[in-house]
């Protein structure tokens, strides 16, 4: 990923998009009981009356508490998210560093927390400065192999991982899970989730023949350690599922020649297990932290993209739905997730034959992803490219579509390289545009394009045609799977059981 802008970031603070304002007046903070909806957040997953609150009255509470390294709920045990968790991590942060310095171990677990959820909302830059200072300074204080300093390092490989850069990540989660292996053992809790980053970053690299079995034993542990239906296990069991959805495309492309029917099968059963793998998650997710929380709306799209790859798109568009509606509420339009829950949507509607309103959600994630990550990111050109091909293809507005196609094929070519795929399947579109305008007698309007589109004939002659385009990875699914299937960390099982422990004593000490 490349890094979004620090002023974009503190728009996105003072707009309070991390929860939607609420029209209900019978809600009302779990604090104060007040039922003024201004400032009203779900910060967590607690359900029912105790779902909302005010984030002031957060704040008091958390300040109260005083707790600085612990984020989790004290109702429902799990970790505050979105912008309210940052707003807490960033008070925390500042005042362990006005307490007892920045080289405190306390400062750098609470720079790692901040570096986390800042991580989560898209604010690598940030993110990865607060988790490199996190890990250095914990390495420094507690020594190399220090359970605390392999969760920061282990961190910020993950982060790395979603920066693009799985190369520089590898290192780094590895060195995490061989000390983690020596000094708690293989099928501790931490090791194994330390396992699961590794696998993660292994699946970023085509790995998958590696990334399978590591996973594999993860879940299996992680099962018996934890339970089946907490957070760690649902979090390596989705990445499983992603592992499954590409060792479903291997198998495919390998037998294929040689056994069509056999190649069927193969892919059919690996499909058939994501898919399994991605409705537990979901389901799971759903009960215990809601329909719209991250976590839930993670699996979601990958169970989406499950019936995307079986071919059930009618399914694909109603999950594809939940999941953009659940971003938009959750966390605004603006939000990366939420911009690229809209291209999957406008993915979908087109396979579908609904191209006008695919137009309108790729439009968005294009217009949105320029405003937020550049018009020369991949994931913008992504956008315009498949935005162009929906208005040439589908709706015949060559004119419209030639200058996008055009920005995507210049963009690709300068990123990836003139004979990449993707940047040959931009270029074929685009010279169908050109020659569309010409035939209609449009020669003023294609000229200029033609000039600069000079010379890709023959890069352009290897690309796929459109058809193909629109039906596979190029149209925005395989771009945007590591997404859906990140590994999402909480607090690690370590630093729970400590605190577990702390909290334990202070009410022996009270009673």
């Amino acid at each position: 990923e490349e890094e979004e802008q620090q002023q974009q970031q503190e728009e996105e603070e003072e707009g309070g998009s991390s929860a939607p304002r609420l029209a209900d007046d019978k809600l009302s903070c779990r604090n104060c009981f007040g039922e003024d909806v201004d400032g009203l957040v779900a910060p967590c997953a607690c359900r029912g009356t105790l779902r909302y609150v005010h984030r002031q009255c957060l704040r008091r509470e958390f300040e109260a508490r005083a707790q600085w390294t612990r984020i989790t709920c004290p109702s429902c045990g799990h970790e505050y998210a979105g912008q309210p968790a940052v707003e807490l991590c960033r008070l925390a942060l500042a005042r362990l560093r006005e307490e007892a310095g920045e080289a405190d171990p306390r400062s750098c677990i609470a720079a790692d927390h901040l570096g986390r959820k800042l991580r989560d909302l898209g604010f690598l830059e940030e993110a990865e400065a607060l988790l490199r200072g996190a890990a250095g300074g914990l390495e420094r204080a507690l020594g190399a192999e220090h359970q605390e300093t392999l969760i920061a390092v282990g961190n910020l490989g993950t982060l790395l991982k979603e920066s693009g850069r799985p190369a520089d990540a590898e290192p780094l989660v590895r060195r995490a899970w061989t000390a983690s292996c020596r000094q708690l053992g293989d099928d501790h809790p931490e090791t194994l989730v330390h396992a699961v980053n590794v696998a993660a970053v292994l699946r970023d690299q085509g790995r998958l023949g590696e990334a399978e079995p590591l996973l594999r034993s993860a879940v299996a542990g992680l099962e018996g350690q934890l339970g089946v239906e907490h957070q760690e296990t649902l979090a390596a069991a989705l990445n499983l599922a992603g592992v499954m959805r590409g060792m479903a495309s291997v198998l495919r492309e390998q037998l294929q020649l040689d056994d069509p029917s056999e190649a069927s099968i193969a892919s059919s059963m690996c499909l058939g297990e994501a898919e399994a793998l991605a409705r537990h998650v979901w389901e799971v997710s759903r009960r215990q932290f809601g329909g719209d929380h991250p976590r839930t709306l993670q699996a979601a799209a990958v169970l989406a993209e499950a019936f995307e790859d079986q071919g059930r798109h009618a399914e694909a568009l109603l999950m594809r739905r939940l999941v953009w509606e659940g971003y938009r509420h959750q966390v605004g339009e603006e939000h990366p997730q939420t911009l690229s829950a809209a291209f999957d949507l406008g993915v979908s509607l087109r396979r579908l034959g609904q191209p006008g309103e695919a137009e309108c959600f790729l439009r968005l994630a294009w217009e949105g992803r320029t405003r937020r990550l550049g018009r020369d990111h991949l994931k913008t050109l992504a956008a315009a490219h498949n935005l162009g091909v929906v208005l040439l293809q589908d709706l015949g507005r060559s004119s419209d579509a030639a200058p996008l196609l055009r920005g995507a094929w210049e963009g690709r070519a300068g990123r990836l390289g003139a004979g990449h795929p993707r940047a040959r399947a931009s270029a074929a579109q685009l010279q169908e545009a050109l020659a569309r305008l010409q035939a209609r007698g449009s020669a003023s309007a294609a000229a200029a394009a033609l000039d600069a589109f000079a010379g890709a004939g023959e890069t352009a002659s290897g690309g796929r045609g459109a058809g193909e385009e629109a039906g596979g990875d190029e149209a925005g699914l395989g771009e945007e799977s590591p997404r859906a299937a990140r590994p999402e960390r909480s607090e690690s099982p370590a630093r729970e059981e400590k605190k577990r422990r702390e909290e334990k004593k202070r009410g022996e000490k009270r009673n």
